[in-house]
């Protein structure tokens, strides 16, 4: 009984040879172990058994929400700018679109628009030049010459030279945007708002209803009809 006490456990041929080794480490036991359970593990697969892997998994990081809603809003930014230059710039031609024969609202008078002149009446005319870009028309009658801030309705059926300060882009695609958000919210209420109108700056409309917006137009725009589809000859 006592020559068997404090005997070593029987343990693999690699596990044996380190207990046999007089320089024994934790180190050199734990590398027996890995090597033990490695070859354990490859007679297993030879012998076409499943190795099941209990080693502990990383959770899989969560994608955050404030990440998917800035990029939902990025996505819905790009496309509203798109939409926009396509709208403006894109969708029509507005060189092509002036042509025509037009009558000033609620008059008479009609008005014949070529390529390259506008004619008033019989001994009337002027030269005229658009900026398709900044959406501005430079008229020039003899010495005298002007500049306009011109707009199409959205069926392009009437065209409207507004007198709103626009001269350069960026004034009129403000000036547009301010008449399209007006224009979409009056047409919810069945009103279709004229390409003409330009909202007074010194007249609040956040709180007010369509008729408060109509009556908050100023009068410093001309607006045409167009009259017939066919164009004026050259």
């Amino acid at each position: 009984m006592l020559e068997n006490f404090g005997a070593k456990p029987k343990v693999d041929s690699d596990l044996d040879s380190v207990w046999k080794n007089p320089d024994l480490t934790e180190d050199n036991l734990v590398n027996a172990s890995v090597k033990s359970a490695k070859e354990e593990e490859s007679k297993i697969k030879q012998e076409g058994k499943t190795v099941v892997d209990f080693t502990e998994k990383k959770p899989r990081k969560k994608f955050p929400l404030f990440k998917f809603i800035l990029g939902a809003l990025i996505i819905c930014l790009i496309a509203l700018i798109a939409f926009g230059v396509w709208n403006r710039w894109l969708k029509s031609n507005d060189r092509e679109d002036i042509v025509s024969n037009w009558k000033i609202e609620n008059t008479n008078t009609s008005i014949n628009i070529d390529k390259k002149k506008i004619y008033l009446g019989p001994n009337a005319t002027c030269d005229y030049e658009l900026d398709t870009f900044a959406k501005v028309i430079y008229i020039k009658t003899g010495s005298m010459q002007g500049t306009c801030h011109y707009r199409f309705s959205w069926d392009r059926c009437q065209l409207a030279f507004v007198e709103d300060g626009g001269d350069n882009a960026i004034a009129t695609i403000f000036s547009d945007l301010k008449w399209g958000w007006d224009s979409l919210t009056c047409s919810m209420n069945g009103v279709n708002l004229s390409p003409a109108y330009t909202k007074n700056s010194d007249v609040d409309t956040s709180n007010t209803g369509i008729d408060d917006i109509l009556d908050s137009a100023t009068q410093k725009s001309i607006l045409l009809d167009k009259l017939a589809t066919k164009k004026p000859d050259e």
